[in-house]
């Protein structure tokens, strides 16, 4: 039987990755990005921020938490976001690519993803919907397998850690940790 301080030690790790990836998404939300108005918009006031009044066709910078809202209500368009383009990109290339090699990702891409997935959840009418979740989960499921494939490596590729975005990276290092320890573990004295 599991004692509760072994228990609270396995699972404290988890807790600690998904708080580490919350303050990721906090960060990623606060930034800003580029939204062109499909239509004008009176000054608005959430909190503290405020923009003001915009003409329809103008190019503005807000906070992604606001332009997240401002796009589900399809009062704004992401200009800065091909994060849809990339998605497609990097699912091709990660099926016809080694089971060692990754392709690069843009830092932001995960919740810029997620918040292209929000916005596609909520607007019922895109065709696209399906496609767009399929092929998420599909580079996901190719992207972790491949992670899990470096991290078990004794020596990764040099270059790992500036072709993945932080949420990979995150993953990746705790993985590597964990097969670490796991390889010292089982080789005992034969691993020094």
């Amino acid at each position: 039987m599991e004692t509760t301080m072994s228990w609270m030690k396995k699972t404290s790790g988890v807790f600690e990755l998904e708080s580490l990836l919350e303050d990721m998404d906090y960060d990623n939300k606060l930034r800003t990005v580029k939204v062109l108005a499909n239509q004008d918009l009176n000054r608005i006031e959430m909190g503290s921020y405020i923009l003001e009044a915009t003409s329809r066709g103008s190019t503005i910078e807000v906070p992604r938490w606001l332009a997240e809202i401002l796009a589900s209500e399809r009062l704004v368009t992401f200009q800065d976001s091909d994060v849809e383009l990339e998605l497609y990109k990097a699912l091709s290339l990660g099926k016809i690519q080694g089971s060692l090699q990754l392709s690069s990702l843009r830092n932001d891409f995960y919740p810029q993803m997620r918040a292209l997935g929000a916005i596609y959840r909520r607007d019922k009418e895109r065709e696209d919907r399906e496609k767009f979740a399929v092929a998420a989960r599909d580079l996901i499921t190719i992207r972790v397998r491949k992670l899990l494939s470096l991290a078990a490596l004794s020596a990764p590729p040099l270059d790992i850690e500036g072709q993945i975005p932080k949420e990979e990276r995150v993953l990746y290092e705790r993985v590597r940790d964990l097969v670490r320890l796991w390889r010292d573990s089982a080789l005992g004295d034969l691993g020094a």
